[in-house]
């Protein structure tokens, strides 16, 4: 695909290349042909910036870009640069972007193509000597395992050079600060079977494991905060009922005169509280289960990510409400209390300097029909510029 030469960059037309380009992940699709895209970008659009590939899979080829200005980093921008896999019941092809009621569709539009193609179009608009102290990390595998930001932080770069501020592209035009954590993990639970005709028979693992669930969620209430507001839990996955070995195989019997005695599931906390981790949300679910008469036969935990405190340094508030004011935008805070999980959360943990996040938002993200707003991209490349200009 062409790169279109300075300075004839329309951050419409932008943000329509990008989402052109698949980098959702699956057996035959990653993030690659994006990356190679972008650092064609930067090597004829910037050239004064460096850019470095960090891989995370070599045999697939993935990696995240790593571009750096000539001096000391001051500013330190960051976004994801993959997507969810395509949905059904989409209206148009996910991958051919479409302008229509002056929004723009297409698979990651709102997440968070469109917020990509803002930045760099301010980078192209911005004098390239204002760039020297600042440093972009776009980033793979956000939708998936956060294997790119992990990767990245690896390298204690942060570490070595500690900027002064922190910006990720992962949001809307309301300033964000702060999100909940973010807790997963798998089980499976074991009841007793018996003969359905006295339910006395035995323990069903699936009528019992909803209770222990739904009782849960009651103590959940507990873990809150002021600005983050409850933790919350989401049943992804659950299934039940009589495993049988055939063939050498587990096979799930679809019988309906036997109490069910096996249930696999999935959990998912948004935590809003220091006080509930995977070890603590582990706990409170075992001691429900085993209040059902149930037992846990193993537990793996794929997520632990703590929350990120929602904080407002008041010199950096006064530096962005003027950014704000200069890009004829309004200044407002986002509000945290059923926030998602953002991994510039795992950032924070590592270096305390002022992190935002502030993007171009959209419409239907994660689902068909996924949008971003025409002037709100404009907008986004205008708050954008100002910041860079002024960092």
């Amino acid at each position: 695909m062409p790169i279109p030469n300075k300075p004839a960059f329309d951050v419409i037309e932008l943000t329509r290349q990008l989402v052109s380009i698949p980098s959702f992940v699956d057996k035959q699709h990653n993030e690659t042909a994006l990356v190679d895209y972008l650092e064609k970008f930067f090597a004829s659009n910037l050239p004064t910036l460096k850019t470095e590939r960090q891989y995370i899979d070599s045999s697939r080829n993935r990696a995240n870009l790593v571009i750096k200005g000539r001096g000391k980093p001051k500013l330190f921008v960051l976004g994801h640069i993959d997507t969810v896999q395509p949905t059904d019941n989409w209206s148009t092809d996910p991958l051919t972007p479409v302008v229509r009621d002056n929004r723009l569709y297409g698979l990651g539009a709102a997440d968070m193509k469109g917020s990509l193609a803002a930045f760099l179009c301010a980078l192209i608009e911005t004098d390239s000597t204002l760039l020297d102290n600042m440093m972009i990390l776009l980033y793979v595998d956000e939708e998936y395992d956060f294997a790119g930001m992990r990767r990245f932080l690896e390298d204690n770069t942060l570490n070595r050079t500690p900027p002064e501020l922190i910006i990720s592209l992962d949001g809307a035009l309301d300033l964000l600060s702060g999100c909940r954590g973010l807790i997963e993990f798998s089980a499976r639970i074991k009841g007793k079977s018996g003969h359905s005709s006295n339910p006395n028979n035995g323990l069903n693992v699936i009528t019992r494991t909803v209770d222990a669930i739904q009782n849960l969620e009651v103590q959940l209430h507990e873990f809150n905060d002021a600005q983050l507001g409850d933790s919350t839990l989401n049943v992804a996955y659950l299934q039940g009922g009589v495993i049988e070995n055939q063939n050498g195989q587990d096979q799930w019997l679809r019988e309906g005169n036997v109490i069910p005695d096996t249930a696999d599931v999935v959990l998912e906390f948004r935590t809003a509280h220091r006080d509930l981790d995977a070890i603590k949300a582990r706990d409170l679910f075992v001691r429900e289960i085993e209040e059902q008469k149930l037992s846990v036969d193993s537990i793996t935990v794929r997520h632990n990510y703590g929350l990120w405190p929602v904080s407002y340094d008041s010199r950096m508030m006064s530096f962005l409400e003027q950014c704000y004011e200069d890009a004829g935008l309004v200044f407002q805070k986002s509000d945290r209390s059923k926030s998602g999980f953002i991994d510039v959360q795992m950032i924070t943990e590592v270096i305390t300097a002022p992190t935002y996040v502030i993007g171009a938002g959209g419409e239907n993200k994660h689902g068909a029909n996924e949008s971003v707003d025409i002037e709100d991209l404009t907008k986004a490349k205008d708050i954008y510029k100002v910041i860079l200009i002024n960092s």
